[in-house]
């Protein structure tokens, strides 16, 4: 199996995991998928995207997610204080989640590199 293959395919179940995570946040604070668009100013099939890990959320829009669910969005990633992935996921899961994250954090910097410039 080629790297960039690889990647993907964990890139994939990694969306998949914190679509399911979003879910189950969602539900648990009450909202239905219509709800919650309309309280983040977003459509119901980006939340159905989300939740069903065909679509990438942003980060600030992960972020507002988090925020309106009362979720962290460590929570919303699997991530548990001590910085291990919780959920019980493979080891190549994990190591694919921990790549993401670090995804996410350099796409933010870099974000805000062009708004200090």
């Amino acid at each position: 199996m080629n790297y960039d293959y690889r990647m993907e395919k964990e890139k994939k179940e990694m969306l998949r995991y914190l679509g399911e995570r979003i879910r189950s946040a969602r539900v648990h604070a009450g909202f239905t998928q219509e709800s919650l668009a309309e309280v983040l100013n977003i459509s119901r099939v980006s939340i159905g995207k989300y939740e069903s890990g065909e679509m990438e959320p942003k980060l600030k829009r992960l972020r507002d997610i988090s925020r309106v669910l009362h979720i962290s969005t460590d929570e919303l990633l699997g991530i548990d204080r001590n910085d291990r992935i919780a959920g019980g996921l493979s080891p190549d899961a994990s190591d694919a989640l921990h790549r993401f994250i670090a995804e996410i954090i350099k796409q933010y910097n870099g974000q805000n590199k062009k708004k200090k410039a």
